[in-house]
């Protein structure tokens, strides 16, 4: 995936897809409680 280095950018970037994955997931699964 990464050529044996990770610059900055790439890991900001990461770090924000990470982020957001959880924040999506904690959401979704807040909205499907609160539905019930």
């Amino acid at each position: 995936m990464f050529n044996g280095r990770i610059g900055t950018g790439e890991l900001i970037l990461l770090l924000i897809c990470v982020v957001a994955l959880r924040a999506a997931y904690e959401i979704i699964r807040f909205l499907r409680k609160k539905s019930k």
